[in-house]
């Protein structure tokens, strides 16, 4: 099975395109995960740039979060350390932005608290 990079453009591209084209041959790459005939990797230094595009946007705050959920979901997508984004969505929900997020869950487990705040 072959791996293809995940960049940042393709999800921001099928969350925010309307040209018909475009999403159709996007949603075939993720069919084609879904289905097992492909993997997906998406570092989590391009999860970081896409989170940090999607802020930039001006989409409400519960709307990132969902398209950052529904990646993750995607079957076939590895992400690294994808608990620790999935914790910083769930603090998302807690009003925060991306960067706050991750820092409330990325600096107690460093046993650092307090060091960034």
């Amino acid at each position: 099975m072959k791996t293809y990079l995940a960049t940042p453009e393709l999800f921001l591209e099928y969350f925010l395109s309307r040209d018909k084209k475009i999403l159709d041959k996007i949603e075939k790459t993720f069919k084609k995960a879904e289905e097992g005939k492909i993997k997906l990797l998406l570092p989590e230094g391009l999860f970081f740039v896409l989170a940090l595009r999607l802020e930039e946007t001006g989409k409400r705050g519960e709307d990132i979060i969902d398209y950052l959920e529904s990646i993750l979901n995607l079957h076939n997508l590895k992400v690294r350390n994808e608990m620790i984004l999935r914790k910083t969505i769930l603090e998302m929900r807690n009003g925060k932005g991306f960067i706050a997020a991750y820092k409330s869950v990325v600096i107690p487990l460093l046993s650092l608290e307090g060091v960034c705040n």
